[in-house]
């Protein structure tokens, strides 16, 4: 029997899960680097789909004009922050540009067209993040 994950749920979140312009990677992707996102004042959240174990997505900054020219890990808390088959959401609250990529672990071919990441702005209130950021040793 399935879940319905988006049973009872209104507002932003049901709605982010459908909207292509949430999606990071997918069915029609060509590249395991993602497009730019740009986190303002409002949080973002990145939930990760469908990952098997090897499978990891890096967040990384960027600096530069435009696309950015440069790149830098996202590393807020301790080391690279990361989505994999079992951690797969992360919140991100620290303005500027993101971008994520697709990779594997074990060296093997990145699995383009399989795996889901989706990103979109979550209303939270300042209590929350910094909640989140204590439990998460910022």
């Amino acid at each position: 029997m399935a879940n319905q994950t988006l049973t009872g749920r209104h507002g932003r979140r049901a709605s982010a899960d459908s909207e292509p312009s949430s999606l990071i990677f997918g069915p029609l992707s060509e590249s395991n680097v993602s497009h730019i996102v740009q986190v303002d004042t409002d949080p973002f959240v990145v939930r990760a789909y469908n990952l098997t174990e090897g499978d990891v997505v890096v967040v990384e900054m960027v600096d530069g004009d435009g696309a950015g020219s440069m790149f830098a890990p996202f590393c807020p808390f301790d080391g690279q922050s990361s989505l994999t088959y079992t951690r797969n959401v992360l919140v991100i609250g620290i303005p500027g540009r993101y971008r994520f990529v697709l990779q594997r672990t074990d060296g093997e071919a990145v699995p383009l067209g399989m795996a889901f990441v989706r990103a979109y702005p979550a209303q939270m209130s300042h209590d929350y993040l910094v909640a989140y950021m204590r439990c998460n040793g910022g």
